[in-house]
């Protein structure tokens, strides 16, 4: 099994430019499986290396969230469905899934 993380960064661009020129669901679903094993599982285990390190650095405990690829569309003139971005964050604290 190769290193996730040596190719997340590659990976995102690729997928995220890809998916700006093609926010579509008959576009997303084909791909689903790919996002999700290639970006979405290296980018959570990232957040959560990242929280510890920071928790380590800190003395307090950190969470990180990877924040889902669907828009939420219902007050908004765009209605494209998808984020074309990886969305974390950090904040002190644990977070609820």
């Amino acid at each position: 099994m190769s290193d996730p993380f040596a190719t997340l960064v590659s990976d995102a661009n690729t997928f995220f430019a890809e998916l700006e020129a093609n926010n579509e669901r008959e576009w997303f679903e084909p791909r689903k499986e790919h996002y999700a094993a290639a970006i979405r599982q290296p980018a959570e285990r990232l957040c959560e290396l990242v929280s510890n390190e920071i928790a380590r650095l800190t003395g307090d405990p950190h969470a990180g969230k990877v924040y889902r690829i669907h828009r939420d569309v219902r007050f908004s003139k765009d209605k494209r469905p998808y984020n074309a971005h990886l969305h974390m964050a950090w904040s002190q604290g644990l977070l609820q899934k």
